[in-house]
């Protein structure tokens, strides 16, 4: 296999700080590069995965992302609400009360608690 040379510009400061984590956790500046090409490549037709990689790695924010975050939350608090008035009618349930959630619900309930132990929410 023949190999490539890249060179590439980075601030010293950047580089200092990176190399010393990247040395931590066990990588070479090298080895790091060859795995985030080796990603892309193994993703190459799927360039929305790449690029979520990439933003999720330079801190950028999608801009609808809060937005959409805000109406999931607000949707689960009415399916609360809803739930309590439910229960206060016929009283509370003696199964599991997740058991009923169709799949889709269970997801966001997981993905959304995962968020909030991440801190992201």
């Amino acid at each position: 296999m023949a190999a490539m040379q890249m060179n590439v510009r980075i601030d010293a400061r950047t580089k200092e700080r990176g190399d010393a984590v990247l040395l931590e956790a066990g990588y070479s500046p090298t080895q790091t590069v060859r795995t985030i090409w080796a990603f892309a490549a193994a993703h190459a037709h799927e360039p929305q995965v790449v690029r979520s990689l990439l933003q999720q790695m330079e801190g950028e924010h999608d801009p609808g992302r809060e937005t959409r975050i805000a109406s999931k939350k607000a949707a689960l608090r009415r399916m609360n609400e809803l739930r309590e008035q439910l229960e206060a009618v016929v009283g509370p349930s003696t199964n599991n009360p997740v058991a009923h959630l169709p799949y889709k619900e269970l997801r966001s309930q997981a993905l959304l608690g995962h968020w909030e132990e991440k801190g992201l929410l």
